[in-house]
């Protein structure tokens, strides 16, 4: 359960909860109701429907000819298609004038290819995104009703993240 708490807590403040949305499956997507009451959204799943992300090609839902040739769908699955394509444009698809999230393009990528340490890609680009401790040198100055300069807030930061690995002694600091 906490590895969960924490993915959502990373979702809330990194605000990528709707750009995760690429990663959900089409036939198991709670919000996509078409696939909630019609079974045959979790046949396509033996065929290799899966992912959102897998049914894009260059940010747009690929055809339906492109979709019936790559996972072997029959022609009169072109109404499960359009109801696909329908939500696709509605609550998926990205504005194109944005650039993906390097969290989720991370995430796909691994799905995609294998890559080495894609745990320490992954630690960076959530680093690269790391909020400020501003609001914590706050709460210390109010609590001690004092002011810390900025010039001792990060000497206190460098000797916690420096003096030990133990997370007690961190948290002590």
């Amino acid at each position: 359960m906490f590895t969960l708490e924490l993915w959502f807590r990373v979702l809330k403040n990194y605000r990528i909860k709707k750009e995760t949305n690429v990663l959900k499956w089409v036939a198991f997507d709670s919000n996509f109701k078409p696939a909630v009451y019609d079974k045959r959204f979790k046949w396509w799943v033996n065929k290799g429907v899966t992912a959102w992300y897998t049914l894009q090609k260059d940010g747009e839902l690929e055809s339906f000819q492109n979709m019936k040739d790559k996972y072997d769908l029959d022609k009169h699955e072109f109404y499960r298609y359009l109801q696909l394509r329908d939500y696709y444009k509605k609550e998926i698809r990205m504005d194109p004038s944005m650039e993906m999230n390097g969290v989720i393009q991370i995430i796909i990528n691994s799905y995609n290819e294998i890559k080495n340490k894609i745990i320490s890609a992954l630690y960076q680009k959530l680093m690269m995104n790391k909020h400020s401790t501003k609001y914590i040198k706050e709460k210390w100055e109010s609590e001690f009703n004092g002011k810390i300069s900025d010039e001792d807030w990060q000497n206190m930061w460098k000797t916690h993240q420096t003096s030990t690995n133990s997370r007690i002694w961190r948290e002590f600091s």
